[in-house]
């Protein structure tokens, strides 16, 4: 598992590994990173994301690029 999250990666190498079942890249990226969403929250203390990419070919043999992301956060009403 990753760290933080490349500024650039080689998802076709990604869906290789594992004998061609494909990889996951993996980590934890800070909120200070993301200005769109850091304007979004409330409070100025920083906070973390967990995210994970997984690249694989599927029945077709075409590139698939699966991704997630999970974070709790406390945002500012936006009403």
């Amino acid at each position: 598992m990753s760290t933080g999250l490349p500024k650039r990666f080689d998802p076709r190498r990604l869906a290789a590994q594992d004998g061609g079942s494909g990889g996951t890249l993996a980590g934890e990226i800070e909120t200070t990173l993301m200005p769109r969403l850091r304007e979004a929250l409330a409070g100025e203390e920083p906070a973390t994301a967990s995210f994970s990419l997984r690249a694989f070919r599927d029945e077709a043999e075409r590139l698939v690029i699966e991704g997630r992301v999970n974070a709790t956060l406390a945002c500012k009403c936006q009403r």
